[in-house]
């Protein structure tokens, strides 16, 4: 077995969309990156697998909000060096009882940190989408 003698200031295991996009800008910071892969390109068993993805800001904790700013900004900076659109955003909606702890920590720290988004009431949800939805009793939709 040969003997590599190299070091890496980074070693990113999992060349899915997530590692390789970290290596990637690991890389273009000028650390040394090591990218490991335990299966072929494109395989099916990995959390990338499948053509559409979600990103989602409406997580409780502040810095989540922060990394989907951020990541939206990598997003449009990667689309421009490329040359082709990549990230389609559309709505996404996030439901469930009133008085969810989580949801309204959510939708406080979406709030906190300017990302827009709207509560609907079970009545309002029937009306916007012409009582297509209809939400359990004490619920909203985010």
């Amino acid at each position: 077995m040969e003997k590599y003698n190299q070091l890496f200031d980074i070693i990113v295991i999992g060349a899915g969309v997530m590692g390789s996009s970290t290596a990637y800008q690991t890389a273009r910071h000028g650390l040394k990156t090591l990218l490991l892969e335990q299966f072929d390109f494109l395989h099916p068993c990995g959390s990338s697998h499948g053509e559409s993805r979600t990103i989602r800001a409406t997580y409780k904790k502040d810095y989540y909000c922060n990394m989907i700013l951020e990541s939206s900004h990598l997003w449009e900076e990667a689309e421009a060096e490329i040359g082709y659109k990549v990230y389609f955003k559309t709505s996404h909606l996030d439901m469930g009882p009133s008085d969810s702890k989580f949801l309204q920590a959510a939708i406080g720290s979406c709030q906190k940190n300017s990302i827009s988004g709207r509560v609907l009431d079970r009545s309002e949800v029937f009306e916007e989408f012409s009582g297509k939805f209809q939400l359990p009793e004490g619920w909203m939709w985010w």
